[in-house]
């Protein structure tokens, strides 16, 4: 380094680049199994609140905003934007509040970490990824809300841990939808 400066990455770029650089070949049986039961475990949890009137009053607001059919309300044939159809699902996904809870190891639950997933699911659907490329979404998800989850006490720091879905949505989703991302290979 001529200037004598140290770089120092930010937890922003940390959680980016493993996110660009998780590849669905690398993933270990184990964790391609459990990121398939949550996902099945996510579209049963909204097809279980696809009937509950806030869902179905949400739904209908979805569909008369028009717009790009990118991705499908699950349990219908109706499509939507991307954006409006993570809010429908997401919706569903939550209504029931019987969806996955992270415990940590120092005690205390730490949120749902398939909070994401409906966001994961409508970008895979936009822009055309296949399964594995969706899984490799979702194992980096729930690995980066993991570890922020162990790294961070939330509550002492007055946010509620359900936050940190937040923090790693818009990675995972800007990875889901790069055109130079394909879940396998160099990106």
């Amino acid at each position: 380094m001529a200037s004598g400066k140290t770089t120092v990455k930010t937890v922003a770029q940390t959680m980016a680049e493993f996110t660009f650089a998780l590849r669905y070949d690398a993933i270990p049986p184990e964790v391609k199994t459990a990121a398939r039961r949550h996902l099945a475990d996510t579209l049963a949890c909204a097809l279980g609140a696809r009937a509950a009137p806030t869902v179905r009053a949400l739904r209908k607001h979805a569909i008369a905003q028009g717009g790009r059919a990118d991705a499908t309300i699950v349990g219908t044939a109706e499509r939507v934007p991307a954006g409006l159809a993570a809010l429908v699902n997401g919706t569903m996904v939550r209504y029931l509040d019987a969806n996955d809870i992270f415990v940590l190891r120092r005690g205390g639950a730490s949120g749902h970490f398939s909070d994401g997933t409906a966001a994961l699911l409508a970008l895979a659907e936009r822009h055309r990824r296949s399964g594995e490329e969706l899984l490799t979404c979702i194992v980096a998800s729930y690995e980066l809300q993991g570890a922020l989850a162990e790294s961070l006490n939330f509550w002492e720091r007055g946010l509620h841990p359900l936050t940190n879905v937040a923090w790693v949505a818009p990675i995972v989703a800007r990875c889901s939808s790069s055109s130079r991302w394909s879940g396998r290979g160099s990106p």
